[in-house]
């Protein structure tokens, strides 16, 4: 399901991704590292698929998967492959993008990824049927919306929410961004940034990665607990 923004800010790229999910899914350890073919991936592991919905690798490049394409879909029985184990298979390849044009996901239930890959941005689309490949403006700021969870109309509030709070901020910066993820209309337990609805589904945890220089910096806030663990790690 989930939230996740990107914002290009003073101290950096800042992706960052509130995970709203049922409570069963909780994964109490976020930061996992792992060789994957050339190259080493540090990715948030889900303990019961062993998927991931949020991953970097050491060349700098981000993935961040949320559920649904552009408007709900009806959810089938049973898919063929967990879309967190698509996503790992996507940062551990060498051309990520490739990968997403070139593997054949029938019976994938629809899902998005916005990929930072060689520092360029996208936002990949399985609808189910066909792919979509939408070229994003790295200058920009986003925020994106699960589909699966979030209206149309809510998904456009928040959009207006997200830019005022920008506009509003003397100088955007991870925090910033990652107080907004945190807190902004906290009292909203439907459809605020941090959710707790009565059907079950509520934000587990916000997650944030920030690429600098050579530098990259994951955070994690466990929202169940109130941990935070950050690990700074030097890319290739």
């Amino acid at each position: 399901m989930c939230t996740v923004s990107f914002v290009p800010a003073k101290d950096g790229y800042v992706f960052t991704f509130n995970r709203d999910e049922k409570p069963e899914r909780y994964t109490p350890n976020f930061i996992s590292q792992e060789q994957l073919q050339h190259k080493t991936v540090y990715f948030a592991k889900d303990s019961k698929a062993g998927g991931t919905w949020f991953a970097a690798d050491s060349l700098g490049n981000v993935v961040m998967l949320f559920n649904g394409a552009f408007t709900k879909h009806e959810k089938l029985p049973v898919y063929v492959k967990s879309r967190g184990i698509i996503l790992r298979e996507m940062i551990a390849a060498q051309d990520a993008q490739q990968y997403f044009e070139n593997r054949c996901l029938q019976g994938i239930e629809p899902f998005s990824v916005i990929l930072f890959e060689n520092k360029d941005l996208f936002r990949l689309t399985w609808d189910g049927v066909e792919k979509h490949t939408i070229k994003l403006l790295k200058e920009a700021a986003y925020i994106f919306s699960s589909s699966t969870l979030y209206s149309d109309t809510i998904q456009e509030m928040r959009r207006k929410w997200f830019a005022s709070y920008l506009q509003l901020q003397p100088q955007v910066n991870s925090r910033s961004v990652m107080d907004f993820h945190s807190e902004y209309k906290s009292e909203d337990r439907e459809n605020g940034l941090i959710i707790e609805r009565e059907a079950g589904c509520c934000t587990l945890s916000i997650s944030q990665a920030v690429i600098q220089d050579n530098k990259l910096l994951m955070k994690h806030h466990d929202v169940r607990t109130g941990k935070i663990h950050q690990q700074q790690i030097a890319l290739n």
